[in-house]
């Protein structure tokens, strides 16, 4: 076990300590990271506060994202890449997952069916993501729609995800793991 893998053990082990103590104030570093990649999306999903924003729409650099991973590299062993925004629509998708993935993190994603369009499946697995959920709200275009808002494509959402399923089967890849 490498220094950086000791530190982040250490780090889970502080935290669960003061969890079985029932300490209101945990001893260790944060352990959960949601990194912003984009506020930018295509959809207007009801249960998103990011319709209610009056912040700028934006993307973060590939130099902000390196600053933020060297800074919590020793206390995490997981990533999520997103929080308000889409972030496959981010033009330096892979870029970004890399820096994650070089820094020995695991990166992960929750993305809205409708955006895994072949481009965008590419993305996914050229980057080596370790975790994709995809949403997938409703089981027809009506409930869909009500939940995604503009944007949303029952169909294509399904269809998207079916075929990024058939190529991850087809080409044997091991990653990201699916949920």
């Amino acid at each position: 076990m490498g220094c950086v893998d000791m530190m982040k053990f250490l780090n889970v082990y502080r935290r669960l300590r003061a969890y079985y103590r029932r300490k209101e104030i945990s001893e260790s570093e944060p352990v959960v990271f949601n990194i912003e990649l984009t506020n930018r999306c295509p959809m207007t999903c009801v249960m998103c506060p990011r319709n209610d924003m009056v912040r700028d729409l934006g993307l973060m650099s590939p130099d902000l994202l390196r600053k933020i991973v060297a800074e919590i590299r020793g206390t995490t062993f997981r990533v999520w890449l997103h929080h308000f925004g889409e972030s496959l629509v981010h033009p330096d998708f892979v870029e970004l997952v890399c820096i994650v993935k070089e820094a020995g993190i695991e990166a992960a994603l929750s993305a809205n069916a409708v955006v895994l369009s072949p481009p965008h499946k590419e993305k996914i697995f050229d980057s080596g993501l370790d975790i994709l959920i995809i949403s997938l709200d409703g089981i027809e275009e009506k409930t869909y729609r009500d939940l995604r808002g503009k944007g949303a494509n029952y169909e294509k959402a399904v269809e998207f995800t079916t075929q990024f399923l058939d190529a991850k089967v087809r080409t044997g890849r091991g990653k990201p793991r699916v949920i």
